[in-house]
């Protein structure tokens, strides 16, 4: 489709005129359904992530295990979950510059930045998992 197909039609389609109201609501990123999918994702992965830290600590007998152990354990969740507040923050505000060019560079800098975080830290955990369930084999 060229440029002259599409011009008839821009001007044959209705232009709806929204309200500043409608327009400040479209533009806040709290009511997107995507963000709250993560907001829900953060919630259901920390209250499971402290539940099974809990039973570690109760049914796998912590005290026979060393306590370097139990440390890294620990601190490897708070790592993790501490790396998915910080992406829904950094996906809370994207705008990150004065222009557009700038911001959309400065987000993507930001979210390369989190993924490589995101697979340190899940790998962190997982590997403090195994740790602390093969500690006390010999």
């Amino acid at each position: 489709m060229e440029l002259d197909d599409l011009k008839p039609n821009w001007q044959k389609s209705s232009h709806a005129i929204k309200s500043k109201t409608e327009i400040q609501k479209m533009m806040q990123l709290k009511n997107h359904p995507k963000l709250n999918r993560v907001r829900i994702k953060i919630i259901t992965e920390t209250a499971f992530l402290i539940a099974f830290l809990l039973i570690c600590n109760t049914i796998f007998d912590p005290e026979n295990k060393p306590i370097w152990v139990n440390v890294i354990l620990l601190s490897s969740a708070v790592l993790f979950i501490l790396n998915n507040i910080g992406g829904y923050l950094v996906l809370l505000n994207p705008v990150r510059g004065n222009n557009l060019a700038q911001s959309v560079s400065c987000f993507h800098w930001e979210i390369k930045k989190l993924s490589v975080l995101s697979l340190v830290t899940a790998f962190l955990f997982g590997a403090s998992v195994i740790l602390f369930f093969t500690s006390t084999i010999t």
